[in-house]
């Protein structure tokens, strides 16, 4: 039926339209959609038609540009600066009620993940603060293994972050239950802890950013011609039937 419609409604005319990246293929089967819908006769209702098919297609077109335009303030408001306390105005005044410290994330980073990241790193957080408790209780003991089973404790990404700092002699931190003691106060835990800071104000961050994506005087453009549109296709569609129901008194 396709193809018997594409042979009988030449549509070179029309497509010749489509902006380049449009597929001309999707735009020839929703005109055949149209065309087997209403089946036109005649000049009057192959242009009706038309007008339908283009007004349906424009309108798709304002929904790419309007996902466009949340995009483009996305990008733009959002930042990449390592501290975003001061590099990332958008992160400032979505944590403006929270408390000033130093960030390690940035809001460009926050709205590329989700609220399922958010809790698989809100897990792994609370498994290693447990662990390094008790890593932290084994050392306090005189046991002369304490250090090693304190070990046991660290996951991987720490014990490698341990082995490079006993490494840097200029460090300070020896391969001891003392000096791993020291690694865990000032290194694991803060860093853990700053982690935690990052899952709870990461979907604050989304929230602002998804909120400032919101171009109103632009949306009201959009809103405008879809609003033109949708009258076009109702004047369209009207006199389409009516022709048709003409058509079918005619003897």
């Amino acid at each position: 039926m396709t193809k018997q419609l594409m042979k009988n409604t030449p549509s070179g005319h029309l497509t010749n339209a489509l902006l380049p990246w449009e597929s001309e293929t999707e735009f020839i089967e929703l005109r055949d959609k149209w065309r087997s819908t209403y089946m036109p006769q005649g000049p009057a209702e192959d242009s009706l038609v038309d007008q339908l098919v283009w007004i349906d297609w424009r309108r798709r077109r304002l929904i790419s540009g309007e996902r466009a335009l949340h995009i483009n303030q996305l990008h733009s408001r959002t930042g990449t600066g390592e501290s975003y306390s001061s590099t990332d105005p958008l992160t400032r005044r979505a944590l403006v009620y929270h408390s000033e410290r130093k960030r390690t994330f940035n809001s460009r980073s926050a709205i590329s993940t989700t609220e399922g990241d958010d809790k698989e790193l809100d897990i792994f957080v609370r498994e290693n603060l447990s662990r390094l408790k008790e890593a932290q209780l084994i050392l306090k003991d005189a046991n002369k293994n304490a250090y090693t089973n304190a070990l046991g404790y660290l996951d991987e990404g720490s014990l490698e972050w341990w082995e490079e700092e006993i490494q840097e002699t200029e460090n300070g931190f020896e391969a001891s239950s003392e000096g791993l003691t020291k690694f865990i106060e000032e290194k694991l835990l803060p860093w853990f802890k700053n982690v935690k800071h990052e899952t709870e104000e990461r979907p604050i961050v989304r929230m602002q950013a998804y909120g400032e994506s919101l171009d109103p005087h632009r949306m009201n453009t959009l809103m405008a011609l879809d609003e033109r549109l949708g009258r076009q296709f109702e004047k369209a569609m009207s006199m389409l039937i009516r022709l048709q129901e003409l058509r079918g008194k005619m003897p």
